[in-house]
């Protein structure tokens, strides 16, 4: 717990790896999915993987999570799960199954040419609490580092159900290498009240051209770094 600093998960386990290092080379991952059932609060997370093969061949990862009540008053959206591929299944059993899909999560959050599709998965609760329209409006908006809007797709959604399943794609294989930021949007157009989801996303297109930004001169980009500096960082910067 990030407050209490108490301890709610301590676990370790051990699994055997059929692939090799040419597998990763050519673009291949070992994905898995990891529940715990916590209570609401905010928690500092620490993931450390060891290769029990080769000493000192390690890696971690630390992240923070805050789970907090969602309100059972008007309809609310969860966080976006991005994902490599989401199609129909009756694999129940399945890791990855949720509401009649099987959603493989993509953890790098980068696509591009080895997937030039954003899948990604979301769920709507509370569609029949404090609700006026009969149909509410859902969009899937994708935003380029600049803010612009360079993809937009927007639909209709009955409300005969309390909690949905929104589930879509995105082709990407034209967009330049960047961060994007996604974002999922529903809104009861009669009482103007939205609930939004976003999630940071990166596309990684080495061969499509950006041509939405100006090219400088090195000469250009050095000048505008220094222009900011004081004396002794100039001449800290010049010793370097």
């Amino acid at each position: 717990n990030a407050v209490t600093e108490e301890v709610f998960i301590n676990k370790e386990y051990q699994f055997t790896s059929n692939v090799n290092d040419s597998t990763f080379k050519n673009g291949k991952s070992l994905i898995g999915n990891l529940g715990f059932q916590l209570p609401y609060g905010k928690y500092n997370f620490q993931l450390v993987g060891k290769d029990l093969s080769t000493q000192g061949r390690a890696d971690s990862i630390n992240f923070q999570l805050e789970m907090s009540v969602m309100s059972t008053e008007r309809f609310t959206i969860s966080d976006i799960q991005l994902a490599s591929k989401i199609e129909e299944s009756e694999k129940v059993n399945s890791v990855f199954y949720k509401n009649s899909y099987e959603v493989v999560p993509n953890p790098s959050m980068i696509y591009g040419e080895n997937y030039p599709l954003i899948y990604f998965y979301t769920e709507i609760y509370n569609l029949t609490k404090n609700i006026k329209s009969d149909y509410l409006m859902v969009e899937h908006n994708l935003f380029n580092s600049k803010n612009n809007l360079v993809f937009k797709k927007k639909k209709f959604v009955t409300r005969k159900n309390n909690n949905i399943v929104e589930a879509g794609g995105i082709n990407i294989s034209k967009m330049p290498t960047g961060a994007y930021t996604l974002n999922v949007q529903v809104t009861d157009t009669l009482l103007k009240s939205s609930a939004i989801s976003s999630k940071k996303v990166f596309i990684f297109n080495p061969h499509v051209a950006d041509t939405t930004t100006t090219q400088v001169t090195e000469g250009e980009l050095l000048a505008s770094e220094f222009v900011s500096m004081g004396e002794e960082e100039l001449n800290e910067a010049f010793e370097m």
